[in-house]
């Protein structure tokens, strides 16, 4: 993929975007056993509960996510699936766009900035998602909508409105 910061760049690794459904699939739940609790101690072996106990495991995963905070900072994304030949000018000749920083999304140097996240997702289709990496308050889903439409048109993306759509 590449990177557009000050100027294009190339990132120099395999760039992968994983089928969730298909991870989910892979990832069966049948051998694993969940706790509840509140973790006072990690350690190699496992973790200590609030309580006491000790919970040993080869892994932990610590699934409660983040409420969302007007002072936390957070990211958030506004895409569209389209087809391959319609995403092709914000391509601008790349396979995929990492991150392209330009201001072609009707931001000014004042703004919380925001990328255009690019990539195929497999089956003729690419995602073109307007991210705001942190913000703090988090961009909403309306303002980042409105870049992404802005900076498509820019580049010469006709989109129809009956795309795809992803919020994160």
């Amino acid at each position: 993929p590449a990177a557009w910061t000050t100027e294009p760049r190339i990132v120099d690794r395999a760039y992968r975007v994983l089928d969730t459904a298909c991870l989910q699939d892979f990832l069966a739940l049948d051998a694993v056993t969940v706790v509840t609790g509140r973790v006072r101690d990690v350690d190699a072996d496992g973790v200590v509960l609030g309580n006491g106990r000790r919970v040993t495991a080869r892994y932990v995963v610590d699934a409660r996510g983040v409420p969302a905070e007007p002072e936390r900072a957070q990211q958030t994304a506004f895409g569209l699936i389209v087809d391959d030949t319609t995403a092709a000018p914000a391509l601008d000749g790349h396979d995929a766009w990492f991150m392209d920083w330009r201001r072609d999304n009707g931001t000014g140097p004042d703004d919380v900035p925001s990328f255009l996240y690019a990539v195929p997702v497999g089956d003729g289709r690419t995602i073109l998602e307007e991210t705001c990496l942190v913000g703090r308050p988090a961009l909403g889903f309306g303002e980042l909508e409105r870049r992404l439409h802005i900076r498509l048109a820019a580049r010469g993306v006709r989109t129809t409105g009956d795309e795809q759509v992803e919020r994160v």
